[in-house]
């Protein structure tokens, strides 16, 4: 067995002692070793799985000292069993805390191609860092008396991004702040102030460089699709609910929970998630085998990428919907481009027929086209309209799934026994509690309180 192995077994048992909370969720996620000699980082996590990088341990353990890049301070790099502790919480917060969601949420692309998208992207994971390193630095945990007393969630390595003036602020506040402060414009020709960077405009990441010029940083920081989020959050619910360890009353898992279970109007992932579910399931490629099967000596096909699902969005603009209605349905739509990354939304009106003119598609790339959307309305309500509608518009594409956000007013239930879909529908219901779903139209009814006009 490998040093970092056996490292690995050691560090279990201590995490498991001091912070069972966080223990029992790394184990559920999984906790593994890979030799990846060309990623110059300790650690990752996709969400299926936390990752210890050994070529990285290794070269670390060798090296044995460095200069820091800001203070010229002579630092340690050797990585202890509690340095690992420190590095398992950190990517389990990242999962929890949601920064790879928040990142798009405030523009930060998935693949940058240009400069300035790229040092906003290392800007970002700086800020990630900055904020969780703080929270795992300055945790403190309720004892049974209610006293609070500080204790840090393993042990923070100065290799690594923190820094006093951060701390309690968010991700967002710091990454305003690192903006501010390399001056940063759109031509990429702003050089750093002194505070961070290198001097010539470029962003350090938390890595540094050794004497040899190789780099080397604490993660490296990857996409997580919505099916694994949707699966890590659900292992997240069952620890936090289950679990009696004594670290639930800890301040950094506070902010994580606040973060990762905040209230919000209508959760959408979790209305969608068996839908997107049974996409993957036949969603899948032979062009990139699964790895889990060449290990095993089978060639396997594979999931293929985050599922790219062609969702309708019908929205009911009969004389009975409100302005506040209305808003509240935009902000619904809004609200499915920022969750799901990779759905693309064909938007369109319904009233006594299909107003075809309005039919706007939208992808989380261009949602802020959605200010431009056209209301067209006659009034009267023939929700019926829309299915044939689907059927003949995306008849060489069809939709996965249809949404259909309506009061339900003046609803033919009778009438409804006989309408069919295409697609499932989910229903949206603003107003009217007493609406059923067409028996023949598979999907479900989600309703919720309507805005005070």
């Amino acid at each position: 067995m490998s040093v970092l192995k056996d490292m690995l077994d050691a560090t279990m048992i201590r995490f498991i002692i001091d912070f069972p909370t966080y223990a029992q969720l790394a184990t559920r996620v999984g906790i593994h070793t890979v030799k990846r000699p060309e990623i110059p980082a300790l650690a990752f996590t996709d969400g299926t799985g936390i990752y210890i990088n050994e070529s990285e341990f290794e070269s670390l353990n060798k090296l044995k000292t460095m200069t820091h890049p800001k203070t010229g301070e002579i630092i340690s790099t050797e990585v202890t069993k509690d340095n690992l502790v420190f590095v398992i919480a950190h990517e389990l917060m990242h999962l929890l805390m949601l920064t790879y969601e928040r990142g798009h949420n405030i523009g930060i692309t998935s693949h940058p191609t240009t400069e300035l998208q790229k040092k906003y992207n290392t800007l970002w994971n700086m800020a990630t860092d900055y904020e969780i390193n703080s929270l795992l630095i300055n945790n403190y945990q309720s004892d049974f008396g209610g006293a609070k007393n500080h204790k840090p969630i393993g042990k923070y390595s100065k290799m690594w991004l923190y820094e006093e003036k951060y701390r309690d602020m968010t991700a967002e506040e710091i990454f305003e702040k690192l903006k501010a402060e390399l001056k940063y414009d759109p031509t990429g020709n702003s050089g750093s102030d002194g505070n961070e960077g290198d001097g010539n405009g470029e962003p350090m990441d938390g890595g540094f460089k050794d004497a040899e010029g190789n780099t080397h940083s604490l993660d490296e920081h990857r996409e997580v699709d919505e099916m694994t989020k949707s699966d890590f959050m659900g292992k997240a619910k069952e620890v936090f609910t289950n679990g009696s360890g004594c670290d639930k009353n800890s301040t950094a898992l506070n902010r994580a929970f606040n973060e990762a279970f905040k209230t919000i109007p209508f959760n959408w992932r979790k209305a969608l998630t068996k839908y997107f579910k049974q996409f993957v399931k036949a969603n899948y490629t032979w062009n990139k085998p699964s790895r889990a099967g060449i290990s095993t000596g089978l060639i396997l096909p594979s999931s293929g990428q985050t599922p790219s699902m062609r969702i309708g969005i019908a929205i009911d603009t009969s004389g009975s919907i409100s302005e506040a209605d209305l808003q509240d349905l935009m902000n619904h739509v809004f609200t499915l481009l920022s969750q799901f990354k990779s759905f693309e939304i064909n938007l369109f009106c319904v009233s006594t027929e299909v107003h075809e003119e309005t039919l706007m598609t939208l992808t989380p790339t261009t949602k802020k086209n959605l200010v431009n959307f056209k209301i067209a309305s006659h009034g009267g309500t023939e929700l019926k309209t829309a299915f044939p509608y689907i059927e003949k518009q995306f008849a060489s594409k069809p939709l996965d799934l249809l949404l259909y956000m309506t009061d339900g007013e003046d609803y033919d239930v009778d009438g409804s026994e006989t309408l069919t879909s295409p697609c499932p529908v989910v229903w949206l219901i603003c107003g009217d509690h007493n609406f059923k779903r067409p028996k023949k139209i598979k999907g479900e009814v989600y309703k919720y309180t309507r805005s005070k006009s």
